[in-house]
């Protein structure tokens, strides 16, 4: 698929199933898909990762139907998965439940814009707005609603660019982690010695 960049590039480096998203990974993305398609002709998708031989083979169909417009790749390999991330615009991330999450914090990195549910280790390190987009109930049409969102914003460069660069400069590392439990046990034994100090 030759990359255009006056469309938003999505994309989809999951696992092609069922789970573990329980229902809104491939089907909401085939509204996605064909609504942008026969609607918008706005988008580009990359699907990335194996996943079962039903959705596999749809999304192969889809791909050859649209080689323009979807990219589908079941070979998963991380060298890949990185060069992928870097390249697209967005990373979709609709998740059911997510403990932490690396993907999105690659994705920022690279200065790609997560769109996520709004859930565990997600909400934890996207900014909606700023760092990524988020979504709150897991329907399929809030999903459609964030991909809308994406849209729309990157046709304004100027807010896209300043969300890419939000999320390229976030801080993720241990370094700063410490420091936060550091501040912690300070105020800890602050409280401690006022407490002991007032007997």
């Amino acid at each position: 698929m030759h990359r255009r960049r006056s469309t938003v590039g999505f994309l989809f480096p999951h696992r092609i199933c069922y789970q573990p998203f329980q229902g809104i990974c491939v089907p909401v993305s085939f509204v996605v898909l064909l609504r942008f398609l026969v609607c918008f002709f706005h988008a580009q998708f990359v699907f990335l990762g194996s996943g079962e031989p039903r959705f596999e083979e749809a999304l192969l169909n889809l791909a050859r139907a649209h080689p323009d417009r979807i990219a589908v790749q079941t070979a998963f390999k991380e060298e890949r998965e990185h060069r992928v991330i870097a390249g697209a615009d967005a990373l979709m991330m609709p998740s059911l439940y997510e403990p932490c999450g690396l993907t999105q914090m690659r994705a920022q990195r690279y200065g790609t814009i997560p769109l996520a549910r709004r859930v565990g280790g997600l909400a934890d390190t996207i900014e909606d707005g700023t760092t990524g987009l988020l979504f709150d109930d897991y329907k399929p049409d809030r999903l459609d609603w964030t991909v809308a969102r994406a849209v729309t914003r990157y046709r304004n460069p100027d807010a896209w660019r300043d969300m890419m660069e939000h999320a390229m400069v976030q801080d993720f590392s241990w370094e700063k982690v410490v420091r936060r439990y550091f501040e912690v046990y300070d105020r800890a034994f602050e409280v401690r010695e006022k407490a002991l100090a007032s007997f």
